[in-house]
């Protein structure tokens, strides 16, 4: 039977450098209005992975006969962050099944879903367009002592966020200009536009708070977030106008905290932010809301170093 390249008919696998594309081979090709939108990690904010509108796949047609790979999107940099999607989206004129994909050399790429070729557009996050400075580039994992969790680099590592009638992906973005102990560290918050990678007005936003404390690294009663020690590994967070941003420590490098920040999604302004101590990197499907009425106390992260207690990021 002759194959259709529509988007609920096909798996991501990512195999280090490369975005791998598998399909189910049908009989006909599904019409673009029917293809679900993935705009978040794991397709809603309580991080289900189900995709309630799936009418094709099932367990007879998944399989080795009809399920295969179709072909591989190369790209600069090692995949960790989910790709999302967007059907029938308008680039340059043209509608696409548009993918997009997010490395850790802090590349962003757009592509047709739908067959190989070049992107339909790629920036870099760290480039004076993008808010980067002359010579800035990923983390480079060495300066993590005795952590190879992330190799070679670090950059975008968490799952973007898409506001589908801004036409807004959200990013974070980690990165470092300079050396040796004059190095500086920055993360920061980014708002593309879907259909030309270009930053949006409200961005970039360099992430960064002060609060009243005492425990590890505080200085007269006070704790600065980190840049060096903090990464952002659950996929970004977006409800009622504001993105949530959860940041837990880099392999349990002291000093580390829990950090859960909020921002306006259409200005970037900091809204109400919380912090918490001993928490470490894993929790990485992390914010999730479980109601529509209320949020739940998410985590950020959880540690067992020197016997800390696993604690809780609560945003108030």
């Amino acid at each position: 039977m002759p194959s259709t390249r529509a988007s609920r008919n096909k798996v991501l696998q990512l195999l280090s450098f490369s975005i791998v594309i598998a399909s189910t081979f049908l009989s006909m090709p599904l019409p673009a209005c029917g293809q679900a939108s993935v705009l978040t990690q794991h397709n809603d904010n309580m991080r289900t992975g189900q995709n309630l509108n799936e009418t094709v796949l099932n367990a007879s047609n998944v399989n080795v006969n009809q399920f295969g790979l179709l072909f591989t999107l190369p790209t600069q940099g090692v995949i960790y962050a989910q790709p999302l999607y967007v059907p029938n989206l308008t680039i340059d004129g043209v509608a696409h099944n548009v993918l997009f994909v997010a490395t850790e050399e802090d590349y962003v790429y757009a592509f047709d879903a739908d067959k190989p070729g070049p992107p339909l557009w790629q920036v870099s996050l760290i480039d004076a367009a993008h808010g980067g400075a002359a010579g800035e580039q990923p983390v480079s994992s060495s300066v993590l002592s005795n952590c190879n969790n992330l190799q070679p680099n670090i950059g975008i590592t968490s799952t973007p966020v898409i506001d589908p009638e801004s036409e807004t992906i959200y990013f974070e973005a980690d990165s470092t200009v300079g050396s040796g102990a004059s190095a500086q560290y920055f993360h920061r918050l980014h708002a593309l536009s879907l259909t030309t990678g270009r930053e949006e007005s409200q961005g970039p936003a360099v992430i960064k708070a002060t609060v009243n404390g005492t425990g590890d690294g505080s200085v007269g009663g006070k704790l600065t977030f980190s840049p060096f020690y903090h990464l952002n590994r659950p996929g970004l967070l977006l409800l009622n106008g504001s993105i949530y941003v959860a940041f837990a420590s880099n392999c349990d490098i002291s000093p580390f905290h829990g950090w859960l920040f909020s921002y306006s999604a259409s200005t970037f302004a900091q809204l109400p932010m919380a912090e918490t101590a001993g928490s470490g990197w894993r929790a990485r499907e992390l914010p999730r809301i479980r109601t529509t009425t209320s949020s739940s106390p998410p985590a950020t992260g959880t540690s067992i170093r020197r016997r800390r207690t696993p604690s809780t990021a609560i945003l108030c």
